[in-house]
């Protein structure tokens, strides 16, 4: 995943349907020209840009936090799986992620994003692992789990995580849409998501 600050064209979707391009991207604004075509709400803003290359959990923490304030980049986001694929269970991508006191840091930052963790996550506290014997005649024991952080972390699946985090890319922009003032939208970034790129 990585980004970088684009030209004010260089990161606008396509106005046709056709597809689009990495390369395209990275090529100088004047090849734009007869491509791209700026909408008419930001034709009168002079925003920053932002590309994030990857769809996944951190590509969607870094475009949240690309488009909020104080960067308030409009972002393009470019995901070379398809849409359906990313918030799906993967089995080459069926890992957890325990969201410690540090990853809290950023969920606390968006209090939907962090309520949403609540709900689908398991707590550390809760969670545990059973010892079973390889005698069927012997007890299953539960040892208690060492805890090392003094903090509450949560675990949850990656693909549960990018789930979240794509309703949180939705929700931002939304709320950017129903902004009725016109200074305080102008302090919050536009995210586009784009899937199925090469």
């Amino acid at each position: 995943m990585a980004f970088a600050p684009t030209s004010t064209t260089a990161g606008q979707q396509r106005s046709d349907s056709s597809s689009f391009s990495l390369s395209q991207a990275y090529s100088p604004a004047s090849e734009y020209t007869e491509q791209f075509s700026l909408s008419q709400e930001y034709s009168t803003e002079h925003r920053d840009k932002a590309i994030v290359i990857g769809g996944g959990p951190i590509g969607l923490a870094s475009a949240i936090m690309l488009a909020n304030p104080p960067h308030s980049y409009d972002v393009s986001i470019y995901e070379a799986a398809p849409t359906q694929d990313i918030c799906n269970f993967n089995p080459a991508l069926a890992y957890l992620y325990n969201i410690n006191a540090r990853g809290q840091t950023f969920t606390k930052m968006f209090p939907s994003v962090h309520e949403k963790l609540l709900e689908r996550s398991i707590a550390t506290s809760d969670a545990g692992f059973m010892l079973a014997q390889g005698d069927p005649q012997k007890e299953i024991t539960f040892p208690p789990l060492p805890t090392f952080d003094p903090e509450e972390s949560y675990w949850i699946p990656r693909h549960e995580m990018a789930a979240l985090l794509r309703e949180a890319v939705d929700d931002h922009n939304d709320m950017r849409e129903k902004e009725v003032d016109e200074v305080a939208r102008s302090g919050i970034g536009k995210i586009d998501f784009h899937s199925g790129v090469s």
